[in-house]
């Protein structure tokens, strides 16, 4: 006699069906990537909602639940604590932190080069100070992921 298939539990089928539904809504979404979101969507308690957006810019991805501001909520993800000091890095050595250093000089606040003060940076205030301008906060997610709000 065959045996008998188990009925998945409604929690099993929400998830399965937002899922697709995040797939289908958004076409560079993948199993993995919605995975994320959804977590994101529970620690926040964005749960049982879709994002209006989801944008992706290399390894980033940026989902946002809310169709317009002030209402709408950004977070960015990366997939590890080191692809966002990395991030973190690079913003700092734009021009714009150029311009941020240019101003410690000139304050007296260092007296490194540019290159060092960017390490400096990093390595005393963390990625975080750079990239969390929201509220200062990053979590981690089960995937080894971390992500922040933007806005």
């Amino acid at each position: 006699m065959p045996k008998k298939k188990s009925a998945k539990s409604n929690e099993d089928n929400d998830e399965e069906d937002m899922c697709e539904r995040l797939q289908a809504n958004f076409p560079d979404v993948g199993p993995d990537e919605a995975k994320v979101i959804m977590e994101i969507a529970e620690e926040q308690e964005f749960e049982g909602n879709e994002p209006h957006e989801v944008n992706f810019r290399g390894d980033m991805m940026v989902v946002a639940w809310g169709r317009q501001m002030p209402r709408q909520v950004e977070y960015t993800w990366m997939p590890s604590d080191q692809a966002a000091e990395d991030f973190a890095q690079e913003q700092l050595m734009s021009d714009e932190g150029e311009c941020f250093w240019r101003d410690a000089v000139a304050a007296q606040r260092t007296t490194k080069g540019f290159k060092d003060w960017v390490d400096e940076v990093i390595r005393m205030d963390g990625w975080q100070s750079q990239l969390c301008t929201y509220d200062g906060n990053s979590y981690e997610t089960s995937d080894g992921g971390v992500y922040w709000r933007s806005n």
